[in-house]
């Protein structure tokens, strides 16, 4: 995704904002604008270690973006501007001012009716730090294709890349690792190793208190 390169140039003082303006060029070449949102959407700051809205609505509200009312919405959308500013549930007048800033700015363009802005600004804050969902479950694992069901699929293209002693280490330095991360309230772990010239994984390991039989390294997770 050309997305990433417009980072490969910050840090350059004056000429910051040209070399972006140019790669913005470049990206409206190379992708299309809802693939340019979706991206920009994924890595955007919410505050605190938050990145992607997807985190952003699970942590403040409890619920998918898709289940966000008009108010919530809005207020994740004007968080990125100073994500830690405008935290919700660190500074809730502050995040009501900005909701009702964007709320305005949607109503200005017609995206929303008066009634509907109204509504929305009228909404209580309702924002917390909520626990992610552990969104992994057996049912979903038993879902997955494993390498048996490939191999019966595929006679004789089944190939694993996994190196025993890259897959050994791996799982001694998480054993290692265990104890201090409970005792910071961290119930799963994973860890997946790449060449990256081939892409081919050397190790996986996935260890949960939670879910002992749920595979980490092959359940979808926010960006950040």
């Amino acid at each position: 995704m050309q997305v990433a390169r417009l980072r490969e140039h910050q840090g350059h003082g004056w000429l910051d904002k040209p070399v972006q303006a140019f790669r913005a060029q470049q990206l409206e070449l190379h992708e299309s604008k809802a693939d340019i949102l979706t991206e920009y959407i994924n890595r955007a700051p919410f505050g605190g270690n938050l990145v992607g809205a997807g985190a952003a609505s699970w942590r403040y509200f409890g619920k998918a973006c898709r289940d966000l009312s008009l108010g919530q919405a809005a207020l994740l959308a004007g968080l990125p501007q100073s994500p830690n500013r405008f935290r919700p549930d660190k500074s809730p007048e502050l995040a009501k001012t900005r909701r009702a800033h964007v709320l305005d700015q949607m109503l200005a363009s017609g995206s929303i009716t008066p009634e509907e802005c109204e509504r929305a600004n009228a909404e209580p804050l309702d924002a917390a730090w909520h626990a992610l969902p552990q969104q992994a479950t057996q049912q979903a694992w038993g879902a997955l294709p494993t390498l048996a069901d490939f191999a019966a699929a595929h006679p004789g293209r089944a190939r694993v890349t996994l190196d025993s002693r890259t897959q050994q280490s791996a799982a001694q330095i998480l054993a290692d690792r265990w104890p201090d991360l409970a005792a910071s309230n961290i119930d799963s772990a994973a860890i997946v190793v790449l060449d990256v010239p081939t892409g081919e994984i050397l190790a996986s390991v996935s260890q949960s208190a939670i879910a002992p039989g749920v595979d980490l390294t092959r359940s979808p997770r926010s960006t950040g």
